[in-house]
């Protein structure tokens, strides 16, 4: 009898859940189920119950990836009474197995051919993969640079003398402008994820309360937008620097963090980090988010991680962000689970296994703080703050108190809240100064408008929320009297800028964003241009697009520095290239720097400045 063979192509991904990315419609052929059967329950589906000899198909599945990279698993079984070959040849690349089921009915299993004609399908499949990030980057420099131009303009647009009919419109352009933009960083990062799941993680050691902090910062005009409280809470022991992927943690902090936001009308949302459990050199540290928002029904809580599932329609979005989030903290060797009650609030829990570092010196504030607040809660959390730089602290609730306690306990400073119940803020800062001059005033929180010119007169220091470490330290460091105001520096010239963009709408947005911060601005169209301006005008910085015609900013670059002599001139890439090998290619071509569209004026200004 002549050999008659299926081929069935695949790609699977084995990371929990495990899912296949593709499967070919020919897989009934082959096993007898058919495809959408086997994407619900894919290995029990094809296990052959009635041959005991050999492992069911799930079980030949590697438990990790062999040396070699491939995977082969053949086994006999009966189709009617017809015996025949099935198997499975699979390569492995981007955390996935490209391959292909087969079937052999014959009398021999003809193993060249069908290795031949699998080799030539995994190969489509691999290239079909450089394909796609590819496109990938190409989507992202053709989708995100005219709504950069775009974001760009409105807010050059927005600070004009407008009616207010016109100033609303305006706001509302931009803020169209900008969720759009976030739906496209969301399936751009998705996709992303999906193509550099094999790459090596860059692993820094940093501060994980400073990524906290900075997390519920970024958060925190929108918490008040909405009159909710945002707080985070670290552990009772000062934490080590640690060794892991910080950029990674804090996107998937700041997602969290921003669904509680997003969802809670009133009450709060707290982050809080304690350390789970330590052996050696490894902590597994775990980030609880905390909300009062509507909560999560039992059966969507599994849901709720799958890629474009959202619960409440009312609200905008892909549905992509916590499916992300799963797939960096998976990435990282971590877990994120979720625990929901309906009416009263949600808490997503993320532990992270963290490798320790060197442990920063702690210096020590040992004069005592008074705290003069109502809030309970906050107190507790202030002075947990204080407490690794050894500052005691004493919680008044009223001004009365106050005045009592100083009149009887010496002490080194006195934060207030502006509103207290028996008195302002503002008038016991002025008694304070009056009795105990020495001692530093600081006032907490939110001012009236009325209040703002107390700062630098009756209070030394104004503490903001969300508190933040160095703010709290830059409180006990004040001196005993308020310094005069330092003098309003001169203006000094500025360097000179040339911005290298091919896009007009992106090149009147960043040369207005330069200007605005006191340079002189220089521009060209392409490589080219760039490289006639260097040599006709002395330059001090250049902002370069990557990708243009007639030249591209890679070999304007690369020229440059072969004819560059005496100093070296500062190049910083301006791209919507999102891979890491972007970054790669922009620093091999001699670029100091990499900018990330769409650019905000607050990253020029860091840029030019530094």
């Amino acid at each position: 009898m002549d050999a008659v063979w299926e081929i069935c192509p695949f790609v699977w991904e084995p990371a929990s859940p495990s899912r296949f990315i593709f499967l070919g419609s020919n897989f009934a052929n082959i096993f007898g189920e058919d495809a959408e059967a086997v994407h619900r329950e894919w290995s029990g589906a094809i296990a052959n119950p009635a041959e005991g000899d050999r492992p069911p198909f799930g079980e030949s599945v590697p438990t990790a990836v062999p040396a070699n990279g491939v995977w082969q698993w053949q086994r006999q079984r009966m189709q009617g009474d017809l015996e025949i070959w099935v198997g499975v040849e699979a390569a492995w690349g981007n955390g996935v197995w490209h391959g292909a089921f087969w079937s052999d009915r014959g009398t021999t299993c003809r193993f060249a051919q069908r290795h031949q004609t699998i080799s030539q399908i995994l190969q489509r499949l691999q290239d079909g993969a450089r394909l796609r990030q590819r496109l990938l980057s190409a989507m992202s420099h053709e989708i995100r640079a005219p709504l950069t131009s775009a974001i760009g303009l409105l807010e050059l647009l927005g600070q004009e003398p407008l009616p207010p009919a016109q100033q609303e419109l305006v706001q509302m352009l931009t803020l169209c402008h900008r969720e759009l933009m976030h739906v496209v960083h969301g399936v751009l990062d998705y996709s992303k994820l999906e193509v550099e799941r094999d790459r090596e993680p860059e692993l820094t050691a940093f501060d994980v309360l400073a990524c906290v902090e900075d997390t519920v910062d970024l958060l925190a005009v929108q918490a008040r937008q909405k009159n909710l409280a945002l707080t985070w809470e670290g552990p009772a022991e000062p934490l080590p620097l640690v060794w892991g992927e910080r950029g990674a943690l804090q996107q998937v902090l700041v997602n969290l963090v921003a669904n509680g936001v997003k969802y809670t009308a009133a009450g709060r949302v707290a982050l809080t980090v304690t350390v789970e459990s330590q052996e050696g050199r490894h902590l597994w540290v775990q980030f609880a988010v905390q909300d009062t928002g509507p909560g999560i029904p039992a059966a969507d809580q599994a849901r709720i991680f799958e890629p474009f599932v959202r619960l409440d329609n009312q609200q905008r979005g892909t549905g992509l962000g916590l499916a992300l989030c799963q797939k960096m903290v998976a990435r990282m060797g971590g877990t994120l689970t979720v625990d929901s009650t309906v009416g009263q609030g949600s808490c997503f829990s993320l532990v992270l296994p963290l490798r320790r570092g060197p442990c920063p010196t702690v210096p020590t504030y040992p004069v005592p703080v008074v705290l003069v607040s109502p809030r309970s809660d906050f107190a507790q959390r202030l002075a947990a703050l204080l407490k690794p730089w050894q500052t005691p602290v004493t919680v008044c609730d009223t001004g009365q108190a106050t005045i009592a306690h100083l009149t009887a306990h010496p002490c080194g400073g006195v934060w207030m809240d502006w509103q207290l119940p028996d008195i302002t803020g503002e008038l016991l800062a002025m008694q304070v100064a009056r009795c105990w001059p020495s001692v530093r005033r600081v006032v907490v929180g939110d001012l009236p408008a009325h209040g703002s010119h107390t700062v630098g007169t009756i209070f030394h220091h104004r503490l903001t929320e969300p508190l933040r470490r160095s703010r709290l330290e830059a409180c006990l460091q004040l001196p005993e009297s308020a310094p005069p105001p330092p003098p309003v520096p001169s203006p000094s010239p500025r360097g000179t800028v040339l911005v290298v963009d091919d896009n007009p709408g992106n090149l009147l947005v960043v040369r207005a964003q330069v200007e605005s911060l006191g340079y002189r601005v220089l521009t060209a169209a392409h490589g080219q241009e760039a490289l006639n301006q260097l040599g006709r005008h002395r330059v001090d910085l250049v902002l370069m697009d990557c990708h243009m015609p007639t030249m591209d900013g890679f070999e304007a670059t690369r020229r440059w520095r072969h004819q560059e002599q005496g100093r070296r001139l500062p190049i910083v890439a301006i791209t919507a290239g999102m891979f890491a090998e972007d970054r790669e290619r922009c620093l091999a071509a001699g670029m100091d720097d990499f900018l990330l569209k769409p650019v905000t004026r607050a990253d020029l200004k860091a840029v030019c400045d530094r």
